[in-house]
């Protein structure tokens, strides 16, 4: 008898002639693989979805005249320096949540050492990487899925993830605020001294030349050269706070310094006008200015430092889920059925060829006889 050549319809024979064999082994497959999926333990997944916050305009930022409203539109191209940019913001947020002070608050909480069955804080720590995802959305949105063998802690714990979040931001902006406003204050104080010894030495020298007021051409030189130096000196305090977060060598601070030398240069196109009751009229005006603006931003530092808001815009909070999540014992019969029904119909083939091979008498039989002959004489402890 010849070996089948190999064509479809010898196939289809092969399987035909086998069909038991299938059915039973496919059958089987089946019986265990529904078995296994009713024995593994039903995970639920809870998910929790959240926004960065909306910039906020610092109060005052306006304060100063048409300096400090342009000193503003300059500072609102630089929130995200401050953490308030959306993408920044979530890089920041997806920091705290994946930071190793996060997850073993919600470890220790939850008492999952136990929940996992592990020795150690780094094992469970791994085993909680594996239940946990942090997607970030190309919409700016973060969102936070927790699997859980409980519905319920699965959300609380999804939900207890954020307000760990919003704990340590809130901290971290606060200690930011603090820190800003140790500085402002110092600028204050230094403003004020400047601003009255300015103003003693105006008093001075009109008591001493017996003078009362400018001209109109020489109010307009100085308004215009004291609003654009006040801007220079309010951008100099932004450049110094943001570089205390950021350092000198930040795309933003290059930028900033590039306006500072635009400024500066126009300063020296204004007119010098070279009357010391200008000039004296003049500095007085700058640090009216520069105070009325740090003082505005001072305030607001102080909110800062003791503000108990929310840091984070929740857009869905982590509900239990009705549903399980996993097993998907459907998909884990059929996959299992279907890998034994093309297992079977590969086995079965060889199974047949090697049927007629031995049958036959050809040189590949007798080494099938051979083979099989030395399997019969052993035992499984080895040789007889």
């Amino acid at each position: 008898m010849e070996e089948p050549s190999g064509s479809f319809l010898d196939y289809i024979y092969t399987w035909l002639k086998w069909r038991r064999f299938i059915i039973w082994m496919s059958g089987i497959t089946a019986i265990l693989s529904v078995v296994i999926s009713l024995i593994l333990p039903v995970s639920y997944l809870a998910t929790t979805t959240i926004l960065p916050p909306k910039p906020e305009s610092p109060i005052g930022m306006g304060a100063g005249g048409p300096a400090g409203a342009a000193a503003f539109s300059t500072f609102a191209a630089t929130l995200d320096v401050f953490g308030l940019g959306k993408t920044e913001e979530l890089d920041t947020y997806l920091a705290i949540l994946e930071s190793r002070r996060v997850r073993e608050n919600v470890i220790q909480s939850f008492d999952l050492q136990s929940y996992y069955q592990k020795d150690t804080m780094d094992e469970t720590l791994k085993a909680l990487d594996d239940d946990v995802d942090i997607e970030m959305t190309k919409e700016n949105t973060l969102i936070l899925s927790m699997v859980y063998q409980d519905s319920v802690k699965a959300a609380e714990i999804a939900n207890f993830f954020i307000e760990e979040l919003d704990r340590i931001n809130k901290s971290l902006s606060n200690g930011q605020a603090r820190s800003n406003r140790l500085f402002l204050e110092q600028r204050v104080f230094e403003t004020r001294r400047h601003l009255t010894d300015a103003e003693e030495t105006l008093k001075t020298y009109q008591e001493e030349h017996a003078t009362i007021g400018l001209s109109e051409e020489n109010r307009a030189t100085l308004l215009a050269g004291a609003e654009l130096e006040a801007y220079v000196m309010m951008m100099e305090v932004q450049r110094d706070i943001l570089s205390k977060k950021l350092g000198r060598s930040h795309p933003t601070l290059q930028r900033m310094e590039i306006e500072l030398d635009i400024a500066r240069n126009r300063l020296t196109e204004l007119p010098q006008v070279g009357l010391a009751l200008v000039r004296l009229f003049r500095e007085v005006e700058i640090q009216t200015r520069i105070l009325a603006f740090l003082l505005a931003q001072y305030e607001q530092a102080k909110i800062q430092e003791v503000r108990d808001t929310p840091t984070i815009q929740i857009i869905d909070h982590a509900v239990p889920p009705q549903q399980k999540y996993y097993p998907k014992r459907m998909y884990i019969v059929a996959g299992a059925c279907l890998s034994s029904l093309l297992f079977s119909l590969f086995l079965t083939i060889h199974l047949e060829s090697m049927r007629q091979a031995r049958s036959s008498g050809t040189t590949r039989g007798k080494q099938i006889d051979q083979i099989l002959t030395e399997l019969q004489s052993m035992k499984l402890w080895g040789r007889k």
